[in-house]
C-alpha cells in the first residue's frame, strides 16, 4: 500500500477523539446521493459546510474537539466527494435547498450552520433563503463580496487541469513549516484539489468570484459568530469585519498567524471559538 493510500485510510477514521462513533451514510436528496457523517447526540444539531474540492471529512480534526453531547453533521455538497456526479447546477440557490432538503430528510427542524470558505458563502445564502431553519450561523474564512482574482483561477483549470493550481492552493492554506512537514491534513488537501472535478471547481471559483449579498446580510438576526484568520489573503480580516458589521449582534474573533483553512492549522482553537 501506498503512502497516499495509507493517508486516505487515516484521515476517514470511524471514531474521533470523544470515542463516539462518526456514522456515514447515504442520504437520497431530490436529485442525488450524498454521504452524511452524523455523530448522533442531543441539543441543537451543528452543521459543517466545507470547502471548494474538499468532502465532509476536511472538518475531521475540528470535529475531534466538539461538544461531545452535541450533535454534529457534515455532508459532501452538490459536486464534491461521493455527490461529484450530481446533476443540475452548481448554484448558491440550489445549495441552499440541498441543505435545506438534507435538513428535512434528517428530521432537523433548526439547525446551527457553520461553513469555512466557499462553505460559508452556502451557509450564508441558506441563512437568507431558509431563516426560519436557521437557529444559529458562524462564517469562517468566507466571502460576502466578490473576489475577482478566482476567475482567474477557473480560466487557468479550464485550460490546463487542476494539476496547475494544486500547489497554488497549497502555499495559500497552509503556512511554509506544514508545507515542509507534508502531514496528513496537507496530503489530504493535496490528493482532494489535485482529483476534485475540474468543471465543478471551475465553477465554483466563478461562483466566489461573482458571491454578492453584503447588503442583504443586516437582514440576519440569528446568533452569529465571524471567524477571521490574520494571514488569509481571500477572506481577509478587514473583509471578515466588514460582514460582521453588517451582522446585528454578531460576535468578531480573529486567529493569530491563522491561514485560509483554520480547520487544519488550528483544529482546536477553531472548534473552541465555535462553541
Amino acid at each position: 500500500m501506498n503512502s497516499i493510500d495509507r493517508a486516505a485510510i487515516d484521515w476517514t477514521v470511524s471514531e474521533d477523539s470523544n470515542r463516539r462513533a462518526v456514522s456515514s451514510i447515504q442520504i437520497q436528496l431530490d436529485d442525488h446521493a450524498t454521504t452524511v457523517l452524523d455523530t448522533g447526540g442531543s441539543g441543537l444539531p451543528m452543521v459543517l459546510l466545507h470547502g471548494v474540492g474538499f468532502d465532509a471529512w476536511m472538518w475531521k480534526q475540528v470535529l475531534a474537539y466538539l461538544p461531545a453531547e452535541r450533535r454534529i453533521v457534515a455532508y459532501d455538497l452538490r459536486g464534491h466527494g461521493t455527490a461529484r456526479h450530481a446533476g443540475g447546477s452548481l448554484t448558491y440557490k440550489q445549495l441552499a435547498t440541498d441543505l435545506n432538503g438534507l435538513l428535512s430528510r434528517l428530521d432537523i427542524a433548526r439547525a446551527e450552520v457553520i461553513g469555512l470558505s466557499f462553505g460559508g458563502e452556502v451557509a450564508q445564502a441558506f441563512a437568507l433563503a431558509y431563516p426560519e431553519h436557521l437557529a444559529a450561523l458562524s462564517l469562517v474564512c468566507t466571502r460576502s463580496s466578490p473576489f475577482l482574482p478566482f476567475l482567474t483561477l477557473a480560466s487557468q483549470v479550464r485550460q490546463e487541469g487542476m494539476a496547475a493550481v494544486v500547489d497554488v492552493c497549497l502555499a495559500r492554506w497552509f503556512d511554509s513549516a506544514a508545507l515542509a512537514a507534508n502531514g496528513p491534513a496537507l496530503r489530504y488537501a493535496r490528493r482532494q484539489t489535485a482529483n476534485a472535478n475540474s468543471e465543478v471547481w471551475a465553477k465554483a471559483m466563478e461562483l466566489i468570484a461573482g458571491f454578492d449579498v453584503m447588503d442583504r446580510l443586516s437582514s440576519m438576526s440569528v446568533p452569529t459568530r465571524v471567524i477571521a484568520a490574520e494571514l488569509d489573503t481571500v477572506g481577509t480580516v478587514e473583509h471578515m469585519q466588514a460582514i460582521a458589521s453588517q451582522i446585528k449582534g454578531s460576535v468578531f474573533h480573529i486567529v493569530p498567524d491563522g491561514h485560509h483553512l483554520l480547520c487544519f492549522q488550528y483544529p482546536k482553537i477553531l472548534a473552541h471559538l465555535l462553541v
